[in-house]
């Protein structure tokens, strides 16, 4: 990272921009250029290191990609305010930010699609109670989906303002 005065290292700083965000990009390789997705997701945490999990369809350009090249990178952020003071260049934007790259694997264990997928909804309902502990998906509902996870080789973080 070029600008070490903006890294963030503070895990908790980290999970706490990871926890606020309600959306992420992922970017796959093409032949041609990168592709780049935003979704929902789900994480759980393995130790420091975050398990990022995404769900879709079995069928599409987004699995196509993945089933090519399992190589993949996300990217979290979250702004402020434009602070307007003095001249245009020296406006200012708080923001926070998180970067991972790693690889992609398909879930196919059921009980780790369950967990995925729950992470998932947790997430994106912000108090988890849609998924109760005790809930199961039904075979076919695991079935119907493709569960993915993001296994972190490495994370960056950093902020301004």
């Amino acid at each position: 990272m070029r600008r070490k005065d903006r890294e963030i290292t503070d895990q908790r700083e980290i999970r706490r921009i990871i926890d606020a965000a309600i959306v992420c990009r992922l970017a796959l390789n093409t032949d041609e250029a990168p592709y780049i997705v935003p979704l929902n997701f789900g994480v759980l945490w393995d130790g420091e290191s975050p398990l990022f999990y995404f769900h879709s369809a079995r069928r599409g350009y987004k699995f196509a990609l993945l089933e090519l090249d399992d190589r993949a990178a996300l990217e979290i952020d979250s702004y402020g305010e434009v602070a307007q003071e003095g001249r245009y260049c020296q406006y200012g934007l708080p923001y926070r930010s998180v970067i991972a790259t790693g690889r992609i694997e398909i879930v196919t264990d059921a009980e780790e699609k369950t967990r995925g997928l729950r992470a998932i909804v947790g997430h994106s309902c912000r108090d988890g109670q849609l998924v109760a502990p005790d809930f199961r998906f039904s075979e076919a509902e695991l079935d119907g989906v493709c569960v993915y996870k993001l296994m972190v080789r490495q994370l960056s973080a950093k902020g301004s303002g």
